[in-house]
């Protein structure tokens, strides 16, 4: 009867081994990619999703119209186009251009783009400014994140308004100090310091439009 096995037994057992050792790495790497796509997936996702919803918040901390309102305004600016900022003659309540936007020049954009200290959760655009949310994934020992990270600035406003068709060229990267009648909120999604997907959009110092029936020309 055979008691031990034989040296070339031995041999074959270890080469087995060492071969089912050799796919293992590759298996938690894919494990790996495997959950990173996923991540990446939900991280897209969410940007797209706090991209747009920062859209639906009041253009600025001054934009209503009291504090009795929910109804908001255009604002004055300090660096906006001249035109945006002119009023119709019979009726200075309206902006020039637009029949049913209502601009308070008594009231001026923000400057400093950051949640009011007064504010419990963000109640305008500017709330949104810098703030980083991060999305994470665990799988036994593996553990990935992502974060998203959102950028308010204004950019500049300049063009001629008077013209039927309005030629306008918005540079994302050219943020300046001075309030204008535009606002850009980047979206990042960022891995270890590595940008994956920037997101931009614009929202503008418009105001709400009020019932045609109450404006007069």
């Amino acid at each position: 009867m055979k008691k031990a096995f034989g040296l070339i037994e031995l041999i074959f057992a270890i080469l087995v081994i060492s071969i089912a050792l050799l796919a293992i790495p590759p298996l938690f790497t894919q494990l790996s990619s495997s959950i990173e796509g996923v991540l990446r997936k939900e991280a897209i996702f969410y940007a797209y999703y706090q991209n747009g919803n920062i859209l639906t918040y009041r253009w600025d901390e001054n934009s209503l119209a009291d504090e009795n309102s929910s109804h908001t305004v255009a604002l004055a600016t300090q660096a906006g186009d001249s035109e945006l900022s002119q009023v119709k003659p019979i009726n200075p309540e309206y902006r020039i251009g637009a029949v049913t936007r209502k601009i308070d020049l008594n009231k001026e954009a923000s400057t400093i783009l950051q949640q009011e200290a007064d504010d419990v959760i963000e109640d305008d655009i500017d709330d949104f400014n810098n703030k980083t949310y991060t999305i994470q994934k665990e799988s036994g020992d593996f553990v990935l994140e992502m974060n998203i990270t959102n950028t308010i600035s204004y950019i500049a406003d300049h063009a001629n308004y008077y013209q039927e068709v309005v030629n306008f060229f918005i540079e994302p990267e050219a943020s300046i100090i001075f309030s204008t009648n535009i606002k850009l909120i980047k979206t990042v999604i960022s891995n270890k310091g590595e940008n994956i997907l920037v997101l931009y959009s614009f929202a503008c110092n418009n105001g709400e439009p009020v019932l045609k029936s109450k404006v007069f020309q």
